[in-house]
């Protein structure tokens, strides 16, 4: 993406000199003559010779005339060839010793300079009205219309070609109405009296602006011998009786209006309220729960409806210490924090858009014809789009899950396609791998500080129906390499409160046993940004980010490469040795590591993309499911090495006085370990195995977080030795 240099300067200046000597003076200024003739001659008219004549000297004629008179601009500039002349039609004042004046054709690029925001691509038809029927039809008929794709054309290209003609197809059957209606209480009637009122008020506004030039306009008047336009009246000046008129009229209709639409927005606000207050309550009595939060958020969707102001607050860039100055500088500054994390480089769209052209050819290894039962039908697809949420944000293709949601059979018989090239070929679209960041504040710490806040990847929603249909086929893999106390994800069938009450029985083991315990709680800083795809993917992008992170953490070259050596061995080598109900393995994991090649991210407001090489992109299907095969290989090394080092503690049950040896429990970045020892050795062990454990996560990329609220022990001392500790 290209820019257009800044405007600086564009002026008419007269030089008395001839022009040769008034060059030093265009250097100095960096300004370019437009008038010179031995400099810019495709400019001028070929009977002038030695610039345009604007200057008649004293007791001379119009054949005596000179060229004093010249336009200067910036570089940026551009001047239409043979359109700079002598503008006779307003020198009808001539006379000796004048000026007669000059006139070009010049192009000015817009004003864009480093802090000036790039806004995003807009939607440009109404979401709002996507359900009406009619126009759903008319909808239909287009998309039925569209011209097919062939199918030599390549993925990518294909994917933009899908996705225009769709948005155009938006366009036209939903198009944006002059005013929308963003509040669900007002009435039809009561926004046709405000849209009333608003044309009145633009009406007066107009009429104030001629009121305001009508004296320029008769200083023109007189200028141009036409005394018509400078009428003098003492009650209306130089404007006309009917324009006051017309002024004061839609005054006395305003005023009415302002009254009837207050009074009315009265009524139907309590009335809105009204009927939601007895639906909570109703919703609430009767024990329906998604019946009750759902009129909460409709109340609350109303509420929250204000105008949106800008943060006052901007965010400290970390590599100056000091607040932003502007939206600008605060995306890049998101970006910059952003791109360390993810190690990412600022490169353009057309760069990766070449580089994907050319994949390579390992994609396709191990996988066999057998494999081709795992593409998914199209009903398949159909059902994956009917599933899709409304509302939500959509992605840089402008194509929002409303209408997934709305038009599911239609959108699929239109992206079937595709989604075939993309298993067949093994590689998807560009467009599906990656999307705009969005910075979500956590809610913690302060608003200025960059570290406060998180990356969520808004994808295009095609692009998610896809990834979701690969998810089912990869999950039964994910399942079987998973450690038995990995949860998240739909991973060993639980959630949550499987680990929570995992941890509650070790509590009260602990308290009816009358021996000392601890809990460790680990937390991974940026865990999903951070992510190093070496330890799923057979990829070498990210090596030489991870490589740096290993050696500032304090290991030695010796040290880097048995740990390059160990994490390299691929997750799935054997993935074939996986679910025996999972068909096409090999083609599904391949596929998924394609999706993490020449990942790209963008920020609003600011130009160009951020090649990314880590990162298991947040906010996609695949972000927590290819996290937890992530850890499940950080799982069992910790695992060894505790074991190796014997630090592994146990329970054992009084009354059949079997031991039971106590696992870790997670939930995709989020790790628990109990430890059970004697009062007298307890802190001692927890040392020794938080440095085991700080050793291995670093081992491959992932940084444990210790500020407060962060990583922490809990800790219960009773039994021997607690007087002693």
């Amino acid at each position: 993406m290209t820019h257009l240099l800044v405007l600086r300067m564009f002026a008419v200046l007269t030089f008395n000199e001839p022009p040769l000597q008034h060059n030093s003076v265009c250097e100095f200024l960096n300004v370019s003559n437009f008038t010179i003739f031995n400099s810019f001659k495709n400019n001028l008219r070929h009977d002038y010779v030695g610039g345009v004549p604007s200057y008649i000297p004293k007791c001379g004629s119009v054949f005596d005339a000179k060229c004093i008179d010249h336009f200067f601009g910036s570089s940026n500039v551009v001047c239409k060839p043979n359109s700079i002349v002598q503008c006779s039609e307003l020198a009808h004042v001539q006379a000796a010793e004048d000026h007669i004046p000059i006139a070009g054709f010049f192009q000015f690029p817009p004003a864009c300079s480093a802090t000036t925001p790039i806004p995003r691509k807009k939607i440009r038809y109404d979401r709002s009205s996507l359900g009406d029927p009619v126009k759903g039809q008319h909808f239909i008929s287009l998309l039925n219309n569209l011209p097919v794709v062939e199918c030599c054309v390549d993925n990518t290209s294909h994917c933009h070609i899908l996705q225009h003609n769709i948005h155009e197809a938006l366009c036209e059957a939903f198009p944006i109405p002059r005013r929308i209606n963003r509040k669900s209480f007002i009435s039809s009637e009561t926004f046709k009296y405000i849209c009333e009122a608003s044309d009145l008020k633009k009406k007066r506004c107009r009429l104030v602006k001629i009121f305001k030039n009508s004296s320029l306009w008769a200083a023109f008047g007189a200028w141009a011998n036409k005394p018509w336009r400078c009428r003098w009246s003492l009650v209306w000046g130089f404007s006309k009786f009917s324009k006051l008129h017309a002024w004061v009229k839609p005054g006395f209709a305003i005023q009415y209006l302002n009254t009837l639409i207050s009074n009315m927005l009265k009524l139907e606000s309590l009335a809105f309220f009204n009927e939601s207050a007895d639906s909570v309550v109703s919703s609430f009595n009767s024990g329906d729960a998604k019946q009750f939060f759902k009129s909460i958020n409709n109340v609350l969707k109303v509420a929250n409806n204000k105008t949106a102001t800008p943060k006052c607050l901007r965010v400290i860039d970390p590599s100056t210490g000091l607040p932003s100055q502007g939206v600008v500088p605060e995306k890049q500054a998101f970006r910059h924090h952003f791109a360390d994390l993810m190690g990412g480089e600022v490169c353009t769209f057309e760069s990766l858009v070449h580089s994907e052209r050319h994949p390579s050819e390992c994609r396709f290894n191990n996988v066999t014809e057998d494999e081709i039962d795992a593409v998914p039908t199209l009903i398949d697809l159909f059902n994956c789009y009917k599933k899709f949420v409304m509302g939500k944000a959509c992605g840089e293709g402008r194509l929002v899950s409303d209408i997934f949601k709305l038009f599911p059979y239609h959108l699929a018989i239109l992206f079937y396609p595709l989604v075939i090239k993309t298993f067949v070929r093994v590689s998807p679209p560009l467009q599906w791998k990656g999307g705009m960041i969005s910075d979500l504040f956590k809610n913690k710490g302060s608003p200025a500080l960059i570290q406060s806040y998180r990356d969520i990847l808004l994808m295009d929603d095609d692009g998610k129906g896809a990834q979701r249909l690969v998810r089912l086929k990869l999950f039964p893999v994910a399942n079987f390499l998973c450690v038995d106390s990995q949860f998240g994800g739909g991973l060993n069938g639980g959630e949550t409160a499987i680990a929570h009450l995992y941890l509650r029985m070790f509590v009260d083991f602990i308290n009816n046993s009358s021996n000392s315990g601890a809990i460790i709680f680990y937390d991974v800083c940026s865990a999903f940004a951070t992510l190093l795809r070496r330890i799923v993917f057979d990829v070498d992008l990210g090596d030489e980010h991870w490589l740096r992170k290993l050696d500032r953490s304090g290991f030695t070259q010796d040290d880097i490469e048995h740990i390059c050596g160990f994490v390299k061995q691929n997750l799935c080598d054997n993935v074939d040795s996986g679910a025996s109900d999972s068909v096409g393995n090999n083609l599904i994991f391949n596929l998924t590591q394609q999706w993490y090649t020449n990942t790209w991210t963008t920020h609003e407001f600011i130009p160009n993309v951020t090649h990314t090489t880590a990162g298991s992109a947040a906010g996609t299907p695949f972000a927590d499911l290819i996290y937890s095969l992530a850890m499940s290989r950080v799982l069992k090394t910790m695992r060894r090495s505790l074991h190796n080092e014997g630090l592994v503690t146990s329970l054992k049950v009084p009354d059949t006085g079997n031991v039971m040896p106590l696992d870790d429990v997670s939930f995709v970045d989020d790790m628990a370990l109990p430890i059970a020892c004697p009062a007298n050795i307890l802190t001692s062990h927890i040392a020794d195995v938080c440095g085991i454990v700080y050793i291995v996560f670093r081992m491959y990329g992932m940084e444990l977080n210790f500020p407060p609220g962060k990583s922490a022990v809990v800790l219960q001392l009773q039994g021997p030795g607690k007087r002693k500790l």
